[in-house]
């Protein structure tokens, strides 16, 4: 969600041009907010982007430990492997605001329903649904739930409580 589509939104929904998807979120403190969420568009964009970053940090791991160190590094390359692939999305979500590099670039980020910043164990439930969202694959039910879910949340989104 960045505050250039809050604003879109907004100016749009006021003119009766578009649907308001925004979401209305009242804080402990009374404070109201209006949180719009990510379309399947920049999803999927920041999601080929941490692709291709994962991509380019599994070649460089590979090279490393394999090409380097042999048969000796074969543990560590599945260590990097197992890091990489189920711990990128966690440890920058949480450390980042929610962001991963190609969040940061689309300019969205995680947060939970309640405008909250994502927290370890929500970010843990919605990478591990996101095995389910690829079935039967090429992420077809995680974007089959992203169409209709009105706040564009996929399977793991939904299970972890968060946007």
């Amino acid at each position: 969600m960045t505050l250039k589509q809050t604003r879109l939104a907004a100016a749009h929904s006021t003119s009766g041009h578009m649907l308001d998807t925004r979401i209305h979120v009242q804080t402990p403190e009374g404070i109201e907010l209006a949180l719009t969420p990510a379309g399947l568009l920049p999803r999927g964009l920041a999601w080929l982007a941490d692709t291709g970053i994962k991509f380019v940090l599994f070649w460089a791991s590979y090279l490393v430990f394999i090409g380097a160190l042999g048969v000796i590094g074969e543990g560590f390359f599945l260590i990097a492997l197992f890091t990489l692939f189920w711990l990128y999305n966690v440890l920058f979500e949480v450390l980042y605001y929610g962001q991963t590099p190609g969040k940061k670039l689309m300019g969205i980020r995680v947060i939970r329903s309640n405008g909250a910043p994502v927290k370890f164990t929500a970010s843990v439930i919605r990478n591990l649904i996101r095995v389910v969202d690829f079935l039967p694959f090429a992420y077809m039910l995680g974007v089959a739930a992203t169409l209709f879910s009105p706040s564009f949340r996929r399977l793991g989104d939904i299970v972890a409580d968060t946007v």
